[in-house]
């Protein structure tokens, strides 16, 4: 991982150390709480809750991270998870082990879209544009391995640690985390929030003038909002695949847990090594025919699952999945972060994820209502979608309709610069 400053290694590794406690975390309290309780349905509630935090406090985490310098938001947002699991795991010695694992767990889910949102708004900050595309492609790799080495971790630590072993270390991480993020070198200026006036009622008017002011932008500046249509529609793909990974196991592979870690495994192996090159595939291809590519390989790869019930074939398919996805991903991400105009970069965030649970909402339901009947056909709809984002890509960024201003520097910046 080279060519970056120091202040990109820096937020690197705080999406390494992050997503090493994401994944120890969501399995730290499914055991917990499925020892306390007998149950998996505290676990599911417990899921269906964080949802509902995170989605509810997107329409905050935007204009907030806006206002301020979004640095000091991921230095926040790291203090505030490492300090209610660090709490959590004091408690786990108190009668009210439940509440204590489930409040902490809203928490995280609360301040999620807070880090994200001032990741995204922090990385064109100190990165210079012509390496974005890398440092996605490294911090990609930092997810995927962050989650596995979490998962790796965490059984091990709990076999001999326990509970408050694996919660502890997790907070640390977080705490370690934030200092990192404090480290980083930024030099950005923006409105204080004290000119919202002190009184909540103030504070609320403005965040709601706020959320005009960007939605004024996405509906004047067609290029952002078709951006922001896509990333979405890459993340939900993402979300289908983890949607039908259990029941693929249940129905192909006899219920073995232990190919459950080998198809994620295969997909985390694929996303990395494409990241690797998604840089030099964008540069010879160019960015809207790579992004065509990301998309095109997910949908043929769904599709082949659907059909293909070959153990080692399955592994395959999952790499090529998680290689295709991390290609249109990246590129996504990284025009996007370009053309956003900069004092809006945390709302778009936010507004991403908004359309990504929009988008969920209508199709996850019915995805699992067709899995009920046949798992081909799941994976066969889940092929359907990717075809149509491929296909509205496709027509979009046409030179008859947007063309090369969606993916094109030039072109782009000047939509910009009206839009500031």
């Amino acid at each position: 991982m080279r060519g970056l400053n120091r202040e990109a290694y820096l937020l690197l590794s705080t999406t390494l150390i992050t997503n090493v406690g994401n994944g120890m975390h969501l399995l730290t309290v499914g055991k917990l709480l499925y020892d306390k309780t007998g149950s998996a349905a505290v676990f599911g509630f417990v899921i269906v809750m964080e949802y509902a935090a995170s989605f509810v406090f997107q329409v905050i985490a935007g204009p907030w991270v806006d206002r301020g310098n979004p640095k000091w938001s991921c230095v926040g947002a790291c203090l505030a998870r490492g300090g209610v699991i660090l709490l959590a795991a004091l408690m786990l010695h108190q009668q009210q082990q439940i509440f204590w694992v489930v409040a902490a767990s809203l928490v995280i889910q609360a301040v999620k879209p807070f880090y994200r949102s001032a990741q995204f708004a922090l990385a064109p900050s100190i990165v210079p544009a012509q390496d974005l595309m890398r440092f996605n492609s490294y911090n990609g790799i930092a997810v995927q391995a962050g989650q596995l080495l979490g998962v790796a971790a965490v059984g091990p630590i709990l076999t001999y640690g326990g509970a408050p072993l694996a919660l502890g270390l997790n907070g640390g991480g977080f705490i370690l985390a934030a200092l990192l993020s404090m480290a980083i070198r930024v030099d950005i200026v923006r409105e204080p929030l004290e000119r919202a006036g002190a009184a909540l009622g103030n504070w609320l008017t403005r965040a709601i003038q706020d959320w005009r002011d960007v939605f004024a932008v996405v509906r004047s500046n067609p290029i952002v909002f078709w951006l922001l249509l896509f990333a979405a529609g890459d993340y939900l793909l993402v979300g289908l695949v983890n949607l039908l990974l259990a029941p693929m196991v249940e129905n192909r592979y006899g219920g073995n847990d232990n190919w459950l870690s080998l198809l994620d495994g295969s997909f985390a192996v694929g996303a990395m090594s494409a990241a690797f090159v998604v840089e030099t595939v964008a540069r010879r291809l160019g960015e809207r025919n790579a992004v065509l590519l990301g998309l095109g390989g997910q949908a043929a790869g769904l599709a082949a699952l659907a059909w293909s019930a070959q153990p080692y074939a399955g592994l395959a398919l999952m790499a090529i999945v998680g290689a295709a996805n991390t290609l249109s991903c990246v590129v996504l991400l990284s025009v996007l972060q370009k053309r956003a105009p900069a004092r809006y970069r945390g709302r778009l965030s936010s507004i991403r994820n908004i359309y990504l649970a929009a988008f969920g909402a209508a199709v996850v339901p019915l995805v699992s209502h067709l899995e009920q009947e046949s798992l081909a056909y799941a994976l066969l709809a889940s092929a359907v979608i990717g075809s149509l984002f491929w296909a509205i890509v496709f027509i979009v960024a046409r030179p008859r309709r947007h063309g090369m201003a969606l993916f094109d520097a030039a072109d782009a910046q000047a939509q910009i610069r009206q839009a500031q």
